[in-house]
């Protein structure tokens, strides 16, 4: 007998017990919840234990039908239990410092989740910019379409903190268990960044326990914000990268140096590389 026979064996072996395991606790827990149903309802007396595991097995192709439906079941079971244990877990991390405020000494976190209403008024933003319009917006609205950006390439959840005593930090955001705070710094062609916007940051990553910091910008930064931003690890996202950013959702991963995005941002490549432009 030859190895891949072997092996073809051994897969149906374990399918065909699979099915039948199934069939048999499908078949024992409907026969228990009739009997509970019987003596409580009808007020009959329950069999006696010794009567259960007395039912026939099914046929080999039943048993195929039967394990092959019950690995699938496993298998999308075992995804979907995967995305909600990440999604529950970033969501409980990133709240943990509200909780516990006062017991780490963290600012508290009273933000406003970006939802799908936001989403969908921020693409259409997208929309316009693709198709070379200028679009007249406000700084909070270029806070939203920032964090629409984030959410847009797979970061979740993604927060905005109040417009007033945000200590420096417009959106909070998450990927893969690593919080990022993000400050949105929206001036004319004229002004440039300097080193006070990447005080704030790092002052308020550090006050709401944050990992890493990031300034967006529509201009671009002083040579001093520069080697500030790379002595306290402060990722710089000037006009040129967010234009780009805008096109293509996986160049924040190669911005974060982040080897690994989501595989569903391959769709957006297709996109034209330059858009309209905003202004104040």
């Amino acid at each position: 007998m030859s190895y891949i026979q072997l092996i073809l064996n051994v897969i149906s072996y374990i399918i065909q017990f699979i099915g039948k395991l199934t069939y048999i606790a499908l078949f024992e827990t409907s026969s228990l919840v009739i009997n509970l149903y019987q003596a409580i309802i009808e007020n009959k007396s329950l069999p006696k234990l010794s009567q259960y595991l007395t039912i026939k097995l099914p046929e080999t192709l039943d048993s195929y039908f039967i394990g092959i439906l019950t690995i699938i079941f496993l298998i999308i079971l075992f995804e979907y239990q995967k995305k909600f244990r990440i999604k529950r877990y970033r969501h409980k991390k990133f709240f943990c410092y509200k909780k516990k405020d006062i017991d780490n000494k963290k600012l508290p976190l009273n933000c406003t989740r970006f939802s799908k209403v936001l989403k969908i008024k921020n693409e259409r933003l997208l929309n316009q910019r693709l198709h070379h319009k200028k679009i007249n917006i406000n700084p909070t609205e270029f806070e939203y379409f920032s964090a629409y950006l984030f959410y847009r390439s797979g970061f979740s959840p993604v927060m905005i903190t109040p417009i007033s005593d945000d200590y420096g930090i417009d959106v909070i955001t998450t990927f893969r268990h690593k919080n990022y705070g993000i400050q949105c710094k929206f001036y004319k062609s004229n002004k440039l960044v300097g080193i006070q916007a990447i005080q704030e940051v790092v002052a308020g990553n550090k006050g709401y326990g944050l990992d890493r910091s990031i300034v967006i910008t529509t201009t671009t930064f002083t040579v001093a914000a520069k080697r500030l931003a790379k002595a306290t690890d402060t990722v710089l996202i000037d006009a040129s990268k967010f234009n780009y950013w805008q096109t293509h959702p996986e160049f924040i991963f190669e911005i974060l140096n982040i080897k690994r995005f989501p595989k569903n941002l391959l769709k957006y490549k297709k996109l034209k590389t330059r858009g309209g432009e905003l202004n104040a």
